[in-house]
């Protein structure tokens, strides 16, 4: 009994893993392929300095892309997972979506 237990536990977490990888790719192709105008949202936030808008929403990007990658190959996954979960709670608490 307690191998299936650890056997559903293990498929819980890479089929989530599978899940936010997917999101985090989406929303990182997004982003790349329309750079500027997601520099346009972050501008509006009025986040940082007007000089490090562009380099900020590159990064943002780039590292929503990083994320969805290691979290499909298994790498650095506490750290990944603690990185996604500041971007995810920095989206909630923003509104989610772009206004």
């Amino acid at each position: 009994m307690l191998e299936a237990d650890r056997s559903f536990a293990i498929n819980v977490v890479l089929v989530t893993r599978a899940f936010l990888a997917g999101v985090f790719a989406a929303s990182g192709g997004q982003k790349f392929f329309s750079l500027s105008q997601f520099s346009e949202i972050v501008r509006s936030y009025e986040i940082v300095p007007p000089r490090l808008v562009k380099p900020f929403a590159f990064a943002v990007t780039i590292c929503e892309i990083a994320i969805s990658a290691f979290l499909v190959i298994g790498v650095y996954v506490p750290l990944t997972a603690s990185i996604a979960s500041l971007l995810l709670a920095v989206e909630v608490y923003r509104g989610g979506g772009h206004q």
